[in-house]
C-alpha cells in the first residue's frame, strides 16, 4: 500500500492543481462498487450498508450454491458467450446477491445466489475464482421475493419459467400475510393471501388475469407445460414436438394430472393438435374424463375435420343437383360420388369448349 501511495504521489507532483484534484476525483473501484449500491467504503473490510450489516466482498465461487427453487435458465448460448468474454475483459462489474441464511435449512458454511445466477456462471466460464458479492442475511420469504424479482425484466423467458416465478412470488407473499411486521409489531394487512395477485400485479405491472393464467400453468403436467413453451419459441420452436397456445394450456390446467394425460394419449394416437375449443370441452367434463371419452371425443373431431374438408372441395355438387343431374348418368355406384360427377363434368366442359374452338 505504502509504495502505491508514494506512485500516486510523484504522479500528482507532476501535475498542475487543476489536474491534481481531477486525479484524486476519479473514484476507485471500491467507491464506485459503493456508490452503485448505496454503501459507505471501509477500508478493510470492503463496502458497507449503512447499517453495517451487509457487505461488497470477494466470494469463493466454490462457496456458493445453487437457490433451490431457481426458476430461470441458465444455458451456454450467444448471449452467455458475450457475457463470458465481458467478464474476461472487465470483470463482473455487478455483484452478485447471496444470503447466509434461508429458513431452517442448513446451507453448511456457504452461501445461497439470490440473484446473479448467469453472472456466477459466466464467471466460472471466464476462468475467476471468485466474484464481488453483496451478502444478506434473508428470511426464506425475501430471499424467494428476490430471487424472482432479479431476472423479471429478461425478455426471453419461457411461459414455465414465468408460472414458476409467480408461483414462488406468491406463495411468499402469502407466507408473509399477518406475520408482525419489522420493528413496529403491526399485522402487514397489505400482503394478505387475498391480496397477494393484486400486490403481484402493482409490483410488477402485469395485470392479475395475467397473472392468474401463469398461476394456472404450474398444473399443467411437463409435457404439456413444455408444449406451451414450445409454441412460445415461435419459429425456433421444435416441429417434433407438440405445440400448444398458453390459452389452451389454461383451459388443459383445469383437467387432474391423469386426465392430462389422457389427452397427451388421445393426441399422439390420432396424430392431433390439441386446439382451444378441444380444450374448452375437456375443461367442461374435468373430473369425470375417462381415456375412452376422450379418444372418442377426439376420434369424432378428426372425422368432423376431415367430412368438412371433403365438402370444401365440392364446388357446385350439392345434393339437389345431384338428384339432377341423376339421368345424364350411367346408374354405376362410381358415379353416385360427387366428386366422380364434377370431374367427369369437368371434362365434358373441356371437351366441348375445344370443338368450338374455344381456348379456355
Amino acid at each position: 500500500m505504502a509504495n502505491k501511495d508514494a506512485t500516486m504521489n510523484r504522479l500528482l507532483g507532476a501535475l498542475d492543481e487543476d489536474s491534481r484534484q481531477a486525479m484524486r476525483s476519479i473514484p476507485t473501484s471500491e467507491e464506485a462498487m459503493a456508490r452503485i449500491y448505496g454503501t459507505s467504503v471501509d477500508k478493510t473490510s470492503g463496502a458497507t450498508f449503512p447499517d453495517e450489516t451487509e457487505k461488497i466482498v470477494m466470494v469463493n465461487l466454490n462457496d456458493i450454491i445453487d437457490h433451490p427453487k431457481q426458476p430461470y435458465r441458465v444455458e451456454d448460448n450467444d448471449d452467455m458467450e458475450e457475457l463470458v468474454a465481458s467478464i474476461i475483459d472487465i470483470g463482473v462489474l455487478s455483484p452478485i446477491i447471496l444470503t447466509d441464511t434461508y429458513g431452517d435449512l442448513d446451507l453448511g458454511g456457504k452461501y445461497m445466489c439470490v440473484a446473479g445466477h448467469r453472472r456466477r456462471y459466466g464467471a466460472r466460464k471466464a476462468g475467476l475464482k471468485e466474484v464481488p458479492a453483496i451478502v444478506k442475511s434473508l428470511s426464506e420469504e425475501d430471499a424467494d421475493i428476490m430471487l424472482v424479482s432479479s431476472n423479471s425484466q429478461r425478455e426471453d423467458t419461457l411461459p414455465s419459467e414465468k408460472a414458476k416465478a409467480f408461483k414462488i412470488r406468491y406463495e411468499a407473499l402469502k407466507r408473509k400475510a399477518g406475520r408482525p411486521a419489522e420493528n413496529c409489531g403491526q399485522l402487514v394487512h397489505n400482503l394478505s393471501s387475498n391480496r397477494s395477485v393484486e400486490n403481484m400485479a402493482e409490483e410488477t405491472g402485469i395485470n392479475s388475469k395475467a397473472i392468474q393464467r401463469f398461476l394456472r400453468l404450474n398444473e399443467l403436467m411437463p409435457q404439456w407445460l413444455k408444449a406451451v413453451d414450445n409454441y412460445a419459441l415461435g419459429d425456433k420452436k421444435d416441429t417434433s414436438y407438440p405445440a400448444i397456445g398458453l390459452t389452451t394450456g389454461v383451459a388443459l390446467s383445469f383437467l387432474p394430472v391423469h386426465e392430462q394425460q389422457y389427452v397427451w394419449q388421445s393426441c399422439d394416437a390420432h396424430n392431433m393438435t390439441l386446439s382451444l375449443e378441444m380444450a374448452e370441452k375437456l375443461k367442461g367434463l374435468a373430473g369425470h374424463l375417462t381415456l375412452d371419452t376422450v379418444d372418442s371425443l377426439f376420434f369424432a373431431e378428426k372425422n368432423k375435420n376431415k367430412k368438412e374438408k371433403q365438402q370444401t372441395t365440392l364446388k357446385f355438387f350439392s345434393k339437389p343437383l345431384m338428384k339432377k343431374t341423376d339421368e345424364f348418368f350411367p346408374p354405376d355406384d362410381m358415379y353416385k360420388s360427387p366428386e366422380i360427377r364434377e370431374q367427369v363434368v369437368i371434362e365434358a366442359l373441356d371437351m366441348y369448349f375445344k370443338s368450338k374452338g374455344i381456348q379456355v
